[in-house]
């Protein structure tokens, strides 16, 4: 065989496979390499790998925030806003027609890391919050840190936007990315959260 077209992830992972299984069906010690292995073994495991990450990291924020808020229950807001983060880049890679890859799954385990602060700081201070009446605690929380969570993802979103200059796929990958993880967090820690407290 000299050469062969695939079209698609899929069909390469599946065309590698087939590959290796006649080179060990031949003589011992054949093998079957192709450069393009390497992108094929990428695909092979990219999914699994990737729903991997995000559990592990979805995990490890849980524990840091039971161990830091004390609250169960606010440590499962906090896990539920970090997880809509991550549906809702998805959402926006389909609607920007981003691919799904090594840059964009990267972005979407970061993600996880990037949008604790904004829904952490607002259940912190919920916590804290004197009194019985939720309402007047969340105001409370929202006039004592709202401002600075909404200093800081705006402060965050100022430089990001250079990225969107750039020609590369992979800055612009980053700025789509990046700008999700900003409003989408600011949004569901200033909007949706003090709603759900």
């Amino acid at each position: 065989m000299d050469s062969f077209r695939f079209h698609g992830s899929t069909e390469g992972v599946d065309q590698m496979d087939d590959l290796r299984d006649i080179a060990q069906s031949g003589p011992q010690g054949t093998i079957a390499y192709g450069e393009w292995f390497l992108y094929m073994e990428q695909f092979k495991i990219f999914i699994q790998e990737a729903v991997q990450s995000v559990v592990l990291a979805l995990v490890a924020v849980l524990v840091v925030t039971l161990l830091l808020l004390s609250s169960p229950l606010g440590s499962f807001y906090v896990i539920l806003m970090i997880a809509m983060v991550d549906l809702e880049l998805l959402a926006l890679m389909y609607f920007w027609d981003t691919q799904i890859n090594a840059v964009s799954i990267s972005n979407i385990v970061m993600a996880i890391g990037l949008a604790v602060d904004y829904s952490s700081h607002i259940t912190h201070a919920f916590m804290l919050a004197p009194g019985n009446d939720k309402d007047k605690r969340v105001i409370t929380a929202l006039g004592e840190i709202g401002a600075s969570v909404f200093h800081g993802s705006f402060s965050t979103l100022l430089p990001i936007f250079c990225l969107s200059l750039s020609k590369s796929y992979i800055f612009n990958v980053f700025f789509r990315m990046w700008l999700g993880i900003i409003v989408f967090g600011a949004t569901n820690g200033l909007v949706l959260l003090p709603v759900i407290l």
